[in-house]
């Protein structure tokens, strides 16, 4: 294994040994994104090439090899190079980065860069460095001796997903920057592929060193790798974030209800455990469950077999887009849409096509964006209403449309709706289901939200049943069913107990909504969209630069907020911001808001 915190440690004893920027390259990367911004222009060309020429990329012993000849080169590559750039772009969600790419996705854009300087692996790491710093592992001339950039860069990435101590080498990469840098630390700076490129030195001169002669790059395939359709899959970022939270932080980031449990659950939980025997349950779920269930949705005139309890919904994600899905299907998802759809739909071997929910419309259904990106090849098409992360609710209207648009395009898509925030809504009605306007509509909920039941782990699957027959075989082997003891508790959701509960929190939400967007709007100035159900709103931050950077600043003043980035491009310059906790924890949240902004004001002012 190269990466390792002695290999990181050797790294840094050698780039401070060497004639390399002493902050670690953090005043450059200001430089490379900002040459960006417009895109791969002419500008970004020439700011290129000096650097190239200054990283030491463009030395050739071949005759005509020249700085001009490159320009040259790389101008004829540039239209080709641009097209690559933005299909990873639009793939990312958000800044493409080693943690959302596979080598498929990038090696298209390695080749046209290597085939500029007759197959170079260096010069195609640092060209490709200076487009996506996240991505791209330069590799110096200490670290060439491998078989070629497409077996080291997976090789690395693997490595990367299995190194235990990412935290700490963060933090000691982190503090060398700090100490030595006057500029903050960029935002988007590059720590996984900075480390990836110092250990991997590290490792090298720390065994020329001892005289063991070069290593062997090609050692860490003896490791364990996770297989291809895991690769790039990590912790989603709303759990890095949050899972970095000071103690007495207030999180205003997680989607999970503050609020207990309902009583007359709790009360049905513990009488089951204690007078009942609680073995399996039939795979597909209680049949009085079922029942219950399929009532919620008396226009699609459901059985039992045409509802499977699933271990929460997000079980249900997996299994129905493992069932429908197949390799090359594509897969229509919103933008910002739930993190977890491009995930399952690369997981299943589909491809994530996104249609838009505009910014500047807060995050409107945009029906002629959504028309333009259905094709033949579209499978499934995921609507979820109200949505996470923007709290917006698909109008009637919105649902019509688009369900004609689906039937037009002659694709004969499933629409799987994922409804799990339908019950919570501010609106005078509980927000309509694409199921009564589609009839192929696969239904995705649960308990999780409306009864505060999270852990519970209580969801369902309803839909067509031929479908449903497939999925409960998979469902049948990964989980066998559901929890007996919360089956058995979630019959008592549907009592008129379990009714008013639901009245009074959503009343609560309500209120906190309203006081949120007060204190948001009226004291800190901020734009932010009103939700018309779920418990997110979604906070405009971009006068303050890049959202992950005010998210930070959130952090260090104890107040957790998700990046809305995170969710996809559409939403970048966003945070979300979850009202899961009382109203003097939003105001003090708020409060630490506002220090977080004026501390990123006062930082902009002194440089």
């Amino acid at each position: 294994m190269k990466l390792s915190i002695e290999n990181l440690k050797e790294g840094i004893k050698w780039w401070q040994e060497g004639k390399w920027p002493n902050d670690y390259l953090n005043h450059e990367y200001y430089s490379i994104y900002e040459s960006r911004t417009d895109g791969l222009t002419e500008r970004w060309l020439q700011l290129t090439l000096e650097r190239l020429v200054r990283w030491k990329a463009l030395r050739s012993s071949k005759p005509g090899n020249t700085k001009a000849n490159f320009a040259r080169l790389i101008e004829t590559q540039l239209p080709d190079l641009r097209t690559e750039y933005q299909r990873i772009i639009d793939i990312s969600r958000g800044e493409p980065s080693i943690r959302s790419l596979v080598w498929q996705d990038i090696s298209k854009l390695y080749e046209k860069m290597a085939g500029i300087k007759d197959g170079s692996a260096v010069f195609a790491s640092k060209l490709g460095h200076f487009i996506f710093p996240n991505v791209f592992i330069v590799m110096d001339n200490l670290g060439t001796q491998v078989a070629g950039y497409d077996d080291y860069w997976p090789g690395m990435v693997n490595e990367w997903n299995l190194f235990q101590d990412k935290d700490a080498a963060f933090d000691l990469l982190k503090n060398e920057i700090e100490r030595h840098s006057l500029d903050p630390i960029h935002t988007l700076y590059p720590y996984e592929t900075k480390i990836i490129e110092l250990c991997h030195i590290g490792d090298k001169w720390k065994k020329t060193k001892k005289g063991r002669g070069a290593p062997n790059y090609s050692s860490s395939s003896k490791q364990f790798q996770p297989p291809p359709f895991l690769s790039g899959i990590e912790k989603s970022m709303i759990r890095k974030i949050s899972d970095r939270a000071k103690p007495g932080s207030i999180s205003l980031g997680l989607g999970e209800p503050d609020l207990p449990t309902p009583e007359v659950i709790r009360r049905e939980a513990v009488r089951v455990i204690q007078e009942e025997k609680n073995g399996y349950t039939l795979q597909a779920g209680l049949p009085e469950l079922r029942q219950r269930i399929a009532s919620d949705y008396a226009h699609l005139d459901l059985s039992t077999d045409q509802v499977i309890v699933t271990a929460g919904s997000q079980e249900s994600l997996y299994l129905i887009l493992r069932t429908l899905v197949e390799a090359g299907d594509e897969v229509l998802i919103p933008n910002p849409g739930f993190i977890a759809y491009p995930m399952i739909t690369r997981m299943v071997g589909g491809r994530a096509v996104t249609y838009r929910l505009p910014a500047k419309s807060d995050f409107g259904f945009d029906l002629d964006d959504f028309r333009s990106k259905l094709s033949s090849r579209t499978k499934v098409v995921i609507c979820i209403s109200p949505s996470n992360p923007t709290g917006r609710a698909l109008s009637r209207d919105d649902l019509r449309g688009l369900a004609d648009a689906v039937t037009e395009s002659g694709s004969n898509a499933f629409i799987v709706s994922d409804e799990i925030y339908r019950e919570l809504y501010y609106t005078p009605e509980r927000p309509a289901s694409i199921s009564e306007f589609y009839p192929r509509t696969i239904v995705v909920s649960g308990l999780s939200k409306s009864m505060r039941m999270t852990g519970w782990r209580i969801g369902w699957l309803a839909g067509e049943e031929a479908v449903m027959r497939a999925a409960l075989v998979l469902h049948g082997y990964v989980v066998t069913c559901a929890s007996s003891i919360s089956q058995k508790a979630a019959l008592a959701a549907w009592t008129d107990e379990a009714a008013v509960s639901r009245e009074e929190m959503r009343a609560i939400f309500h209120r906190r909504r309203d006081h949120l967007l007060g204190l948001l709007r009226n004291e800190l100035g901020l734009r932010c969209v009103t939700p018309d159900g779920a418990f997110y709103t979604m906070v405009d931050v971009s006068a303050y630069g890049d959202e992950l950077r005010v998210a930070e600043a959130g952090l260090e003043h104890g107040v957790v907020t998700i990046p809305a980035s995170a969710f996809g491009s559409e939403s970048k310059g966003y945070l979300r911001i979850s009202f899961c906790a009382d109203e003097e924890k939003l105001s003090e949240g708020v409060r630490r808001i506002g220090e977080a902004l004026k501390s990123l004001e006062r930082q902009y002012h002194t440089r």
